[in-house]
Formats: C-alpha cells, structure tokens, sequence
C-alpha cells in the first residue's frame, strides 16, 4: 500500500499545515493508520475494543431513529463488527435518509438508491454537511473494520478511514462518501459500473470468443483445470495467448458443501491441479484457485476447509513443479485462509450478496480477482457468458511468455 503521509493528509483535507498540536497528533496517528492498510493499527484513535463499543452507539442509533419503521430490521447491540442485521438496517436506513418513502425501504441497494447516492448522498468534508448520512456513512466503515469514533461529522479521522478503505478496495482514493465508496462499504458487489479487465468463463475460448473480449476491453480470462465442458480445451491456451489475453487456472470438481471438503480430499485435488497445470505448461509459482462455492460458516470453514487446504497445500508442495494455492469463495472464508497462511491470494465471489460468508465482510486484504456481475458479451459465434471481475494490482496472471513446455 501506498503510505499518505501526514502533510499529503492534511492537505487532502484541506486543513493545510497549521493544525492545533491535539489535532496534528490525531492527524499523523490516522496517516499512519492509513499507511498500515487500515486494519485497528495501534495509534489509532480508537482501539478494537474502543471501536466495537461504537458499534454499540451505532446500533443503538439506529433502533432509536429508525425501529418504528415496520421494514426496519431488527438488530441486536451487540457490538459486532459484520453483523448482516446491523448491514441491512444500514441499507433500509439509508434509503429512508435518501428520501424514499418508509413503507417502500428495503434492505437491498438496488438502482434506484444507487441514483439517489449520486444525487444527494454524497458527503465528505467540502461537501454539505448532513449528519444523518455521516452517522450512516461511519456506520458502514465501522461495519468494515475501521476503527472510528461515530460522531456524526465528517472530520478529518473519518476522510482518513475513508481513504483506508478506497485505498484497500483499490479506489479512487477521494476521501469522499461517493457512489463507489457507498457501494463497496455495503453490498460485496460494490459499484456496478466500475471497470473490469478480468472475466471468467466456464465455456471454451475459441478464435471467435477471444476476439469478443479483447474488443469489450478484457485483459485477462480465467479458466478452469478440470470439469467436463468447463476445462482448458486442447490449443484453447494458444487462443487465449494468439489474442494478447492473459490468463487464471481455477481448480474445482464438486466443492459445494462441507461434506466435499477435508484433508485427503485436499491432498487428492492438490495432486490433481498439479498435473493438470503442469502437463498445460504453467509456470512454477502459478497460483491456482481452489473453489470454496457455498456460504460456509466459521465452524464449517475451520472442521472441513482449512484441513482441505491444508491437504492441497502439502500435494502442491511435493508436486513435480511447485505451485501456489488460492481461494475461490466468500469474504470471510479468503480471509480466514489467507490470515492462516493456508492459501497465497484469493479469487473473491462477491456476487453472492446474500451470503453471510459476504455481507458486512471486508475484502479479504490479498485479493487477487472480485467477481461482480454475471452477463454475456458478443453475438453469434463470439457470444459468451462471463462473470465480471475487478483486478487488483497484486494479481499476476500468466502471459504466454510465462509458460513453459509441457513435457513429453
């Protein structure tokens, strides 16, 4: 991450240099939180423990002005970072603030609060201040982890938080609350409209195909190792590469349930990926991306999953070309396999909103890919189905003058 330093915050600010020495301190406290990546740094104003007591305050601000509402959801005060109750009451409560009407509020943000942001909910320190939509606005970056006092102003700890976050999610860094940075902070989908490069596709990539990425402005594809229908096609490699198309191996058989998961599998799938890349001619220190394609909870994450990959981790290490695991899956399952050092990157599935695995999560910290939208691009024989993803620039796909030759 890009370090900000406090002079460049200050200034980002618009508070120059002059600042009052109790002022300078938080300042240069909350640089430094944004140099470390956001996540409860020490220096920063608020601690962890200090921070789940302002979810407290949040939540409770949040059944006193808007518990009457019929639609409202109920939440609990518990002071839990993530907790999806407390996400959706941020989404029914900021489509009231926004002017929709009570009775038609939901708790999915969908187009039409998607306008509204743009029309009169974006907020920041040069902008009007509205302190309904700063206390919502802080409340969304508490939810994410950042650790902020909720006071209602838009000061210059929370432009800092602010910029933590679009700088994680790999935004454009305002400091603002606008449409991108409303989006990301509340639906794992994000801003629908942002560019993307990558897709993935569980169809073959033909001449016709590939021409039809590179033409809708794709760089990269990613593809799957096995599965009947779904796998690299003989030459489909050559294709993708003839096209100046870069590309991801993913590696799934079943992987829907719990039951699909554990050691021995992970150990069997491991050996298998292995082969597969090596006998395609991917190169050492490709990462694969081993699909977790369920809302699995914590106790299913730590029983079935992390034993799988840990399985998949020893056969990729004693395999013949030495590869690295990823993640396919939700939030919360790339996080927990990425702060375990069972996987190196993480091939994020946010277009599972519903998914509790997602739903007040933030970006696992080495996402790679963040698929977003499922849809069709080209006509005729070009036509193809792909799920959108945006690209991180941690993410190293392999080029074609990457590969190597495939033995035999």
């Amino acid at each position: 991450m890009t370090g900000i330093s406090r002079r460049g915050l200050l200034a980002a600010a618009g508070w120059g240099l002059a600042l009052p020495p109790i002022a300078a301190a938080r300042a240069d406290r909350a640089a430094a939180a944004v140099a470390d990546g956001g996540w409860a740094p020490p220096g920063w104003p608020v601690s962890a423990a200090e921070a789940s007591v302002q979810i407290v305050e949040l939540q409770r601000w949040l059944l006193a002005r808007y518990a009457d509402y019929p639609a409202f959801p109920p939440i609990d005060p518990t002071g839990v970072a993530g907790d999806r109750h407390t996400m959706n009451a941020l989404v029914f409560a900021l489509q009231v603030a926004l002017g929709v009407p009570a009775a038609e509020a939901s708790i999915a943000l969908g187009p039409d609060t998607r306008e509204r942001i743009v029309e009169r909910g974006q907020i920041g320190m040069r902008r009007p201040i509205n302190a309904e939509l700063t206390r919502l606005f802080q409340g969304a970056l508490l939810m994410d982890g950042a650790p902020l006092p909720f006071t209602g102003e838009f000061d210059v700890l929370t432009r800092a938080a602010t910029m933590a976050f679009q700088e994680r999610a790999e935004l454009p860094v305002t400091g603002d609350g606008d449409l991108t940075t409303w989006t990301g902070l509340l639906v794992s989908t994000g801003d629908l409209t942002r560019t993307t490069r990558a897709v993935d596709a569980s169809t073959v990539v033909t001449d016709a195909r590939a021409s039809t990425l590179v033409d809708a402005g794709y760089t990269t594809v990613g593809r799957y190792l096995t599965g009947r229908g779904k796998q690299y096609a003989h030459g489909e490699l050559d294709t993708i590469f003839a096209h100046g198309l870069s590309t991801f191996p993913i590696y799934q058989e079943s992987n829907r349930a719990a039951d699909d998961f554990g050691r021995a599998e992970g150990e069997r799938q491991g050996a298998a990926a292995a082969r597969r890349a090596i006998g395609l001619g991917f190169p050492p220190g490709t990462v694969i991306f081993f699909a977790v394609d369920f809302d699995v909870s914590v106790e299913q994450t730590h029983r079935h999953v992390m034993p799988y990959f840990r399985g998949v981790r020893r056969a990729l290490s004693r395999a013949e070309r030495r590869f690295e695991p990823g993640v396919y899956g939700p939030r919360a399952v790339c996080r927990l396999l990425g702060d375990s050092a069972l996987t190196t990157a993480s091939f994020v599935g946010g277009m599972s909103t519903g998914y509790l695995g997602n739903l007040g999560h933030p970006l696992p910290p080495d996402w790679w890919y963040d698929q977003i939208e499922e849809t069709a691009v080209g006509e005729g024989s070009g036509a193809i189905g792909i799920d959108r993803n945006v690209v991180s620039s941690r993410a190293r796909p392999i080029r074609a003058i990457d590969m190597v030759p495939t033995p035999g």
